[in-house]
Order: structure tokens, then C-alpha cells, then sequence
């Protein structure tokens, strides 16, 4: 009798881990799903505020003007781009980095701290050659025009 009492014990004790188990990969899952949703939330919104916004006035439509004005004259951009490159063609690298690879950092053409990350984490360089640039096709992204 007590040899059955002691295996009704232990199949008790594994039913409730295998429950347990279960439950705790069911919570790992949701919590997964949650952060990729933030994250997704999150490039939305970097795409949302890379974009230009319309203005109204009197009800007349204006022109389409940046959200935000850049600090920098728009120029050409010398190559390698690199740290404190700023201009149209790091813009376009930002752009693709973001639609492409979820880049969470400004858009805003200026080749910072953040924009030196994900070029190396993504293209494994510290600095875009011309070269590089070209076999993205990043010439033809579309940018926010400053005018």
C-alpha cells in the first residue's frame, strides 16, 4: 500500500513540473510577442516622425515642411561617409537603416554615435565608401526635402 501511495506521490509531484513547465513557457512566449510588438511599435513611430508633416492655415494647404529643420545646410556628401558627416546621403543611409534594419536612432542626416553603431553592427564597417553605398542602392531612398 504504501509502495502505490509513494509512486501516486510522484506521479502527483511530475504532473505538477510538467504543468509548470508548461505555464512557464507560455509566459516566456507572451513576453516575447510583447517586447517584438514594442519594438515594431516603436520603428512605426520612427518611421511615422521620419516622414513630413502638412500644414494648414485658414484652412489653405501649404506646402509639405519638415517636422523638424535640420541643423546643417544641405551639401553634397563627401565619401567615406563617417562619423560627422552630415547631409542628404547619410539621411538616406539612416532612412534605410531604419526601414530595413529597425535603426531606433534620429533621422536627422547626421553621422553620429548612433548611426556609427548600426552601420557596424549591420554593414560590418566603421565608415560607408562609396562603393558600399552604391550596392545598397541608397541613392535612390527617399528622403524628407529641406527647403
Amino acid at each position: 500500500m504504501e509502495n502505490q501511495e509513494t509512486t501516486n506521490k510522484g506521479k502527483k509531484i511530475i504532473f505538477w513540473v510538467i504543468i509548470g513547465i508548461i505555464l512557464l513557457v507560455l509566459v516566456l512566449f507572451f513576453c516575447k510577442m510583447w517586447k517584438e510588438k514594442k519594438k515594431k511599435e516603436k520603428r512605426e513611430q520612427n518611421i511615422a516622425n521620419a516622414n513630413i508633416q502638412e500644414v494648414k492655415t485658414d484652412g489653405v494647404q501649404s506646402e509639405p515642411i519638415p517636422k523638424t529643420l535640420p541643423s546643417y545646410q544641405e551639401k553634397t556628401d563627401g565619401f567615406p561617409l563617417s562619423k560627422g558627416s552630415v547631409g542628404k546621403s547619410v539621411e538616406q543611409l539612416q532612412i534605410y537603416l531604419l526601414k530595413n534594419w529597425g535603426f531606433q536612432g534620429k533621422i536627422d542626416g547626421k553621422f553620429g554615435d548612433e548611426t556609427k553603431a548600426a552601420v557596424k553592427k549591420i554593414l560590418g564597417v566603421e565608415e560607408v565608401s562609396e562603393s558600399i553605398f552604391n550596392r545598397y542602392d541608397l541613392s535612390t531612398v527617399k528622403t524628407v526635402i529641406y527647403k
